[in-house]
């Protein structure tokens, strides 16, 4: 969103190893696995640290915030949303425990 300066990422927790209940390790080839979604978290903290340096803010919309049992409200995540983009904070993730600041 360029008038805000920030960027939406909805990342899925298999697939950016979320420390969520909706990742789980495989039991077949799991040093494969493992190995490929530690490449997806090497390149999403390094995107992160490329937009950072040029100025925008970046939220990470985790999957488990979207679906699943413990899924936010469309309320929730609405707030959430418009509480970031417009309070113009710092770089954060929503997930199913609500907005936090990005590690």
């Amino acid at each position: 969103v360029d008038e805000y300066r920030c960027v939406i990422f909805t990342h899925g927790c298999f697939w950016h190893h979320h420390h969520c209940y909706l990742f789980k390790v495989p039991a077949t080839r799991t040093e494969f696995w493992l190995e490929k979604i530690g490449k997806n978290v090497e390149r999403d903290r390094r995107d992160i640290s490329r937009l950072q340096e040029l100025g925008w803010r970046v939220l990470i919309v985790w999957e488990c915030a979207l679906r699943g049992r413990e899924k936010l409200t469309d309320e929730a995540l609405s707030e959430r949303l418009e509480e970031w983009i417009c309070g113009e904070g710092a770089s954060a993730q929503i997930d199913t425990q609500g907005i936090h600041l990005l590690a």
